[in-house]
């Protein structure tokens, strides 16, 4: 995927804070608004030649601050994974923009471009041999989505994991039935009903903006894998409840990221 394409999709560095690991993470209260990600503002950013190459390796900040200045370009550690000798950067030039930059021991690659930096945003750092050749692939994980990088000197190809892709796969893999007083999920031989309870009369609803659902993937064992609990409200009262988890694979083939194994649980207790 080339860099153009990147910068257009990842204008989105909002929310959580600091950089962790996303695997042990829980879903957010349904309640909570979800902003909606901004688009790149027109601008030649993504055409500009990359201002983060010919760095002295030895000048990068192993720390968040102090920050590296050289010239008008500004260099700050924005998530570090020392077990995996990862780290990233977002390099910043006047109010030109940021260019987000991988580095794997000696090697460095550009991820993406953003037209800004969010302190609240929230990043994690993955490794594993997801295409299965031989050779580690590292992911950058965001919120809502991730970038899958292979590194290659100064050389980075990267590839986005985000609605334009997980959505379509959702809409797919689940059949939904509703009734004036559930809804009923499908996939595969599994099935999930959410039925609220007497005391919150209403016509059901299902939460199919999926974008918005609170959900989150996973990197071990060389395999990536995806978790979206599902929701189901009633109109009039305006609550809801997650009743159900979609889980599945994602195949990495060096090309593309192909969804598969769909698993639907239904929620205890719901």
């Amino acid at each position: 995927m080339n860099k153009k394409t990147a910068a257009l999709s990842l204008a989105l560095l909002l929310l959580l804070p600091g950089c962790q690991n996303q695997q042990s993470a829980a879903p957010m209260p349904v309640s909570t608004p979800i902003p909606t990600p901004t688009a790149t503002p027109a601008s030649s950013l993504e055409d500009m030649e990359p201002w983060w190459v010919g760095i002295d390796l030895e000048d990068l900040p192993t720390e968040e601050e102090p920050v590296y200045q050289a010239g008008d370009v500004t260099w700050r550690l924005t998530c570090a994974e020392p077990a995996l000798d990862l780290a990233l950067y977002d390099v910043s030039k006047r109010d030109l923009g940021v260019q987000f930059v991988l580095r794997h021991g000696e090697d460095l690659g550009e991820v993406y471009r953003s037209p800004g930096v969010s302190s609240d945003a929230f990043y994690s750092l993955h490794a594993g041999d997801f295409d299965g050749d031989g050779e580690r692939e590292f992911a950058v994980g965001m919120y809502r989505m991730f970038v899958l990088c292979e590194l290659d000197g100064e050389n980075c190809t990267a590839l986005v994991y985000d609605e334009s892709q997980y959505v379509p796969q959702i809409q797919s893999a689940l059949e939904v039935q509703l009734a004036e007083d559930s809804v009923t999920l499908y996939c595969g031989g599994s099935s999930a009903v959410y039925r609220p309870a007497t005391e919150s009369p209403g016509r059901v609803g299902f939460q199919e903006d999926y974008s918005s659902l609170p959900f989150w993937f996973t990197f071990s064992d060389d395999s990536i894998r995806a978790v979206f609990p599902l929701m189901g409200y009633v109109e009039e009262s305006h609550t809801g409840s997650l009743f159900a988890t979609l889980r599945y694979t994602l195949a990495y083939d060096g090309h593309q990221l192909t969804a598969q194994n769909f698993q639907l649980e239904d929620m205890a207790g719901v």
